[in-house]
């Protein structure tokens, strides 16, 4: 395993500008929802909402949803992590 845990792999997208820190409080009803689709529509980051609703546990969403993080998360190319149904 390429990371010794998640906060190890935070700090890398982080610093690949591939994570985003939410601070501003989110709503947990349709607002999170809504923003975190948005974000997968146009390829955007992981997304860490640090005050979700009334709530003081962050919350990780769209962690694996591009090709890029999940390879990174592999520790491969974005173009391997992609099913080859002849293998």
């Amino acid at each position: 395993m390429p990371y010794s845990g998640l906060r190890e792999f935070l700090q890398l997208l982080e610093s690949e500008g591939e994570l985003a820190r939410v601070h501003v409080p989110v709503e947990l009803n349709q607002e999170l929802g809504a923003v975190c689709v948005k974000s997968l529509k146009n390829y955007g980051p992981a997304l860490l909402f640090e005050h979700p609703g009334e709530s003081s546990i962050p919350m990780l969403t769209n962690l694996l949803a591009t090709r890029r993080r999940y390879g990174l998360a592999m520790d491969s190319k974005p173009e391997d992590c992609q099913r080859r149904w002849n293998d």
